[in-house]
């Protein structure tokens, strides 16, 4: 299977951008990567992943057949507008955004003939930057086609780049994202705040820190941008799952007093977790 596109250009060379320059690279692809930082450009034109780079979107080949949007969140509305005004008709836009709301609502108040279409990759890692885009690998992890925003083209791309494709609805994409992805990292922050207020020493730290704390609050390192931009994007479906987790704290404080019903919730959350 070939990839369906020739000329492709990615706004946004940070880890997710450098990634899909990456896996593009070993194809038969001509792209185009644009960044405003001149390190991340050189770093990709460097390692052979892109073909040449600039700051702006202007500056990038005007008949590329798929631009891929790779920036924060928050960005894209704007730079949506700019690629479209950019652009020649037949060409396809994608974003790869872990929230959809905002993003989706600007394909909908856009004008143009371009194809918009949307997707998200269950990929990342706790480090930022295209420096780190070498650790990630795409074969066997999902993507998740937005629906009524793909092609069988697109869907071909990130078969080729070693993706397993499903579809989901744009309604269920940040309700259940936030709840598998967006919740559990806000939960790895509060796990590492609850011993930073301890205030203990780097001894007594190095001393009682095992893997199992590691572990699990090892996405708490993510960067701060990252997580802002998505608890912005995603606030409402989030502000929910803190409602539901209040509920669930009160159950736990008063469960603590019995054996019989501590045993009872922690049974039921371990027998979940064991079938997952």
């Amino acid at each position: 299977m070939s990839i369906p596109y020739k000329n492709i250009t990615i706004v946004g060379l940070g880890l997710m951008g450098g990634a899909f320059a990456k896996a593009l690279s070993t194809n038969d692809v001509s792209v185009f990567g644009v960044n405003r930082s001149e390190k991340a450009v050189n770093f990709a034109k460097d390692k052979g992943w892109i073909y040449d780079g600039s700051a702006s979107v202007s500056d990038s080949p005007k008949d590329a057949d798929l631009v891929l949007l790779c920036g924060a969140t928050w960005t894209l509305p704007s730079v949506i507008e700019e690629v479209c005004a950019h652009v020649g008709d037949s060409c396809s836009i994608m974003d790869i955004s872990s929230v959809k709301k905002g993003v989706l609502e600007a394909f909908e108040k856009i004008k143009s003939k371009q194809t918009l279409l949307s997707c998200h990759p269950m990929v990342g890692s706790e480090k930022s930057g295209i420096e780190y885009s070498d650790t990630l690998d795409f074969s066997g992890k999902t993507c998740l086609m937005i629906e009524d925003y793909s092609t069988l083209d697109t869907g071909k791309l990130m078969l080729q780049l070693g993706f397993i494709v499903d579809t989901i609805k744009a309604s269920k994409h940040d309700e259940l994202l936030a709840v598998s992805s967006h919740f559990p990292y806000l939960i790895a922050c509060l796990a590492s705040k609850s011993l930073q207020n301890k205030n203990l020493s780097a001894d007594t730290l190095m001393s009682i820190i095992g893997s199992g704390f590691l572990s699990t609050s090892r996405v708490s390192e993510s960067p701060v941008h990252w997580g802002v931009d998505m608890c912005s994007e995603n606030k409402h479906e989030i502000k929910l799952l803190l409602t539901n987790l209040k509920k669930d704290i009160s159950s736990l404080e008063s469960a603590l007093d019995s054996e019989e019903e501590l045993t009872s919730f922690l049974d039921s959350i371990q027998k979940f977790r064991s079938s997952l």
